[in-house]
């Protein structure tokens, strides 16, 4: 089989062209009917999610992670995934948050040095299911137009199958996923020494959140996320810091009333 080689800043990069023929089938469905043919990646496997997507030309690991997309399934709308591997210093949590991923050309090798593993070899590692070889604008387009939805991935079922198994995917209408994503306990971030103390109410936050906040001079202490106002201001902090995160935010009442007591 051809193998294809290129030469970009003396490193060889090698690209093989019969990857899809190698790969499993997978399908992806979505709640109103339509299917979706393509090649399976990740892990082998179903499964199912409100289906979003995120239009970041870099940054896919970071994507994975962010503990907003909790139990969701992740479009690519970038044409190339997995190009340039994964290395730990890019996860914005402990393991992804993301219930499934789609995405167009996916590339089995990596090129950059620092990077560990191929996302290939992390997806796996990770349980992570998804789908490639699939027209990601087309896709995004019409989730754009039908509106948010649920969705299912299987490398293992037969359409027919799906269709059953899709309907047993919640709504991530009335879904409290904050407290599922936020930290156990409370945990302190950057220089203890620094001017400017920050509390910071954990309801799926992002280590860059905490990464930049502490390169402005802040010390952050991240509560759970049904510590009350109360409890916080026993620290005495300087400001509060209130985070992004997954579900349905109309259901939060004990982030509600914190946020109104602050």
């Amino acid at each position: 089989k051809e193998i294809k080689t290129c030469k970009t800043f003396n490193t060889s990069i090698f690209v093989n062209q019969n990857r899809n023929e190698l790969s499993a089938k997978a399908y992806l469905l979505l709640a109103d009917g339509l299917l979706l043919e393509g090649k399976a990646i990740g892990k082998r496997g179903t499964t199912g999610g409100e289906i979003c997507f995120n239009t970041g030309m870099t940054g896919y690991q970071e994507i994975y992670t962010d503990p907003s997309y909790y139990g969701q399934i992740i479009v690519n709308t970038t044409a190339h995934i997995g190009n340039y591997g994964t290395v730990a210093e890019e996860q914005e949590s402990a393991s992804p948050k993301i219930s499934g991923i789609v995405v167009n050309e996916f590339s089995d090798e990596f090129s950059r040095k620092t990077a560990k593993d191929s996302l290939q070899t992390y997806l796996e590692k990770n349980g992570v299911v998804g789908i490639s070889d699939l027209d990601t604008r087309m896709l995004v387009r019409y989730i754009r137009s039908k509106g948010a939805m649920n969705a299912l991935i299987s490398s293992e079922l037969t359409p027919e199958q799906m269709k059953a198994e899709i309907k047993k995917v919640p709504s991530m209408d009335g879904l409290e996923l904050s407290s599922v994503v936020s930290t156990k306990e409370a945990y302190f971030y950057g220089d203890a020494k620094a001017p400017i103390k920050i509390a910071a109410l954990d309801l799926g936050i992002k280590t860059n959140i905490l990464r930049n906040l502490a390169l402005r001079d802040c010390y952050v202490k991240v509560f759970p996320a049904k510590t009350s106002f109360a409890e916080m201001e026993k620290w005495e902090p300087h400001g509060y810091f209130i985070s992004n995160g997954p579900g349905d935010p109309s259901v939060m009442d004990y982030a509600i009333k914190t946020v109104k007591d602050i």
